[in-house]
């Protein structure tokens, strides 16, 4: 391979995790900064008992008169209800919705990590040629 097809390759791969690491790192943001906010939830369409790895479990909820979805998992799935109400944290568009305790910050450690590892990977490969 040439280096320019391998330049190519690994600069779509390392485009890629800083893509996922803004996501992430906007959801680190809400975390310490975002509005905490009351939701209702009106429905649980798919429960934690028929999820699998194709179909997340996943509940629907108010907030401020819009409908959105939240994933389900873990200490969540016994204790959300319809009808119930629960407090959530938001950015103030309303597009991140998480849990007061939900944590994040393996996955930003991870894929920090795994760019640092790619760039790595890149300089010595494209010095042995």
């Amino acid at each position: 391979m040439s280096k320019a097809i391998i330049t190519v390759i690994f600069s779509l791969i390392v485009f890629g995790l800083l893509f996922l690491v803004k996501k992430d790192f906007d959801k680190f943001l809400v975390l310490k900064s975002g509005k905490e906010v009351a939701v209702v939830v009106t429905d649980i369409p798919v429960t934690c008992k028929i999820s699998n790895k194709t179909l997340l479990a996943y509940f629907e909820f108010l907030c401020n008169g819009n409908r959105y979805t939240k994933n389900l998992k873990g200490a969540y799935c016994s204790s959300i209800l319809v009808g119930g109400k629960l407090k959530l944290k938001t950015n103030e568009k309303e597009t991140i919705f998480l849990f007061l305790d939900e944590n994040i910050s393996p996955n930003l450690y991870a894929l920090s990590v795994l760019i640092v590892v790619m760039v790595l990977c890149y300089f010595k490969i494209i010095k042995t040629y």
